[in-house]
């Protein structure tokens, strides 16, 4: 109820893009998964994660393609795996289509198992506004070419749009046509840098607007 958290608190932190008229401020899941760095052109979180990347990228890959997860409420990781499939072995050590051994409990688990694969499934549990986790990071970190599905593309603000293959669940045959693409062009998607020149001053910009604005409150 939005009418009923701005009358009940001064900032209302979550999801949804910044609309300070509504006390809103957007703070988007995934950064909680990492360490805040300054940012310098040598220490700061997208250097982090496109070091990772350039690592596991270059890493030799033993497998096709990973999901990691527990369940499939909403369907969509089904119909992007089933798909998939047609072109190779999708390896599951997570519960749902458990196929493999399982694996350990920590994201650095995680990234080392699916950076043996070439691609990485790593759909949203759900759609919402400004709704972005760590998935596509994580499939990132692990030098794969994510297979993503969401509100919408992710970060567009952040993350280059060839990096990534953007499954449209909705529509067969987009999905069909981005699948096969991404299969045999591969090497289009490895190339290049993955997030935008203007990336870091976005991600700042979340963290600062957050401080403002909580100092603002206090100072009053």
């Amino acid at each position: 109820n939005d009418d009923l958290l701005i009358d009940t608190f001064d900032l209302i932190v979550g999801f949804k893009h910044t609309n300070l008229s509504k006390k809103q401020i957007r703070f988007p899941l995934w950064l909680i998964y990492y360490n805040y760095y300054n940012y310098d052109k040598n220490d700061n979180i997208l250097t982090y994660i496109q070091n990772c990347y350039n690592i596991n990228v270059n890493k030799n890959k033993n497998l096709f393609s990973t999901i990691i997860s527990r369940h499939d409420r909403g369907g969509q990781r089904k119909i992007i795996c089933d798909e998939l499939e047609k072109y190779g072995f999708i390896n599951s050590p997570g519960s749902f289509r458990n196929n493999a051994k399982e694996i350990g409990k920590t994201q650095k688990d995680k990234i080392n198992y699916i950076s043996n694969g070439i691609y990485n499934i790593c759909p949203e549990n759900s759609k919402y506004e400004g709704y972005c986790t760590e998935k596509i990071f994580q499939a990132f970190e692990g030098g794969t070419i994510p297979l993503y599905w969401g509100v919408s593309f992710p970060e567009i603000d952040i993350i280059n749009k060839n990096k990534y293959c953007f499954c449209d669940i909705y529509n067969k045959n987009n999905l069909q046509e981005s699948i096969k693409n991404v299969v045999l062009n591969k090497n289009k998607y490895i190339d290049g840098d993955l997030f935008t020149e203007n990336a870091g001053e976005k991600i700042n910009s979340f963290y600062s607007t957050l401080f403002e604005n909580i100092k603002i409150i206090l100072d009053k």
